[in-house]
């Protein structure tokens, strides 16, 4: 019997990575370490705290701040 935790999918990684055999789905409660559904592994989607994923926009984040740019604004880096 295992005593691990469930967790669930919906087949949105959110660690950054791509997982091209993944496709999103409705959210579905697994018990072992891949989803049932699309297998994504548990640590594509429970991210840990302490780490940001590159695909939550660091780097635009970055250069906003930097340059006072933002996505779209008709203000010229040149």
């Amino acid at each position: 019997m295992s005593t691990s935790k469930s967790w669930t999918c919906e087949g949105k990684p959110k660690d950054g990575k791509d997982y091209p055999n993944a496709f999103a789905h409705q959210p579905y409660e697994n018990f072992g370490p891949d989803c049932a559904i699309c297998g994504l592994p548990r640590e594509a989607i429970e991210v840990s705290k302490g780490k940001r994923p590159a695909a939550a926009g660091g780097s635009d984040l970055a250069i906003e701040r930097v340059w006072g740019w933002q996505q779209g604004s008709s203000q010229s880096l040149s």
